[in-house]
């Protein structure tokens, strides 16, 4: 299966695995959340929303989500620990409000299944995919200005090049164009995605920090995704540079 992504429209593959995750953004969200809202004790409070999730009780569930989505900043760290639990449902769920408070993460990239399954590499190493994806096209800031993007994705800025086979994310192995989007996605914006990629029969780590999808596909159109509860590369820019020492 191939994607051309000669366009923004024509390139879908991180919107079908947002849909897969069943993430939508709901408008019981509240506006922007200051990054300051991190308090112990509303962490705390999320990490035991987030055991809630799991409950046998759908009301249960359901209040623990919307306290959540209502915590906003002071959620994300807890929710993205969750979302990688061994417990499918708290991890779904954990996903799903993920998104709907910080969006979803994107690289930039245009991506075709590796059909020919064959690795150049003897061995793949360790939390390595045989098969891997493969690396189409670079998609550009260009193709996207529409949306207000105006920075180079982080797959360019990072350097992946067209051919590259993707073979695991942060270690987590990658067998098909799903997989691979679902790690980025849940991932997120301004998060680091550690690429292991083969190349000419070589191996390589490229790491890069996530960028927000800024399109959002509903009712088959694309639109724009507006701007998230939640701003983590706004977070990330305004941090102050760590200081030097003499």
């Amino acid at each position: 299966m191939t994607f051309n992504v000669r366009s923004p429209f024509a390139f879908t593959a991180v919107i079908c695995a947002a849909a897969a995750l069943a993430a939508a953004r709901q408008p019981a969200i509240c506006a922007e959340q200051p990054a300051a809202n991190t308090a112990p004790a509303a962490i705390e409070q999320a990490k035991a929303m987030i055991q809630a999730l799991g409950s046998e009780s759908y009301s249960t569930r359901m209040q623990a989500r919307n306290a959540l989505l209502q915590l906003g900043r002071a959620a994300i760290e807890p929710l993205e620990f969750a979302a990688q639990s061994d417990d499918p449902e708290v991890r779904l769920r954990a996903a799903e409000i993920l998104i709907a408070l910080r969006g979803r993460g994107f690289m930039g990239l245009g991506l075709v299944e590796d059909e020919t399954g064959e690795d150049q590499v003897s061995v793949p190493p360790r939390g390595a995919a045989r098969g891997g994806v493969l690396a189409s096209q670079l998609v550009l800031a260009e193709q996207y200005k529409n949306y207000g993007v105006t920075k180079p994705f982080p797959a360019q800025t990072a350097g992946v090049q067209a051919g590259d086979r993707i073979l695991a994310v942060n270690d987590r192995p990658v067998h098909g164009i799903k997989d691979l989007m679902r790690e980025v996605i849940i991932i997120g914006p301004a998060r680091l995605a550690v690429l292991l990629i083969e190349r000419d029969g070589k191996l390589m780590r490229l790491p890069l920090i996530l960028t927000r999808n800024p399109i959002l596909q509903k009712d088959f159109m694309i639109q724009s995704d507006p701007p998230p509860p939640v701003d983590l590369e706004k977070e990330a820019e305004q941090e102050p540079a760590p200081s030097k020492q003499t």
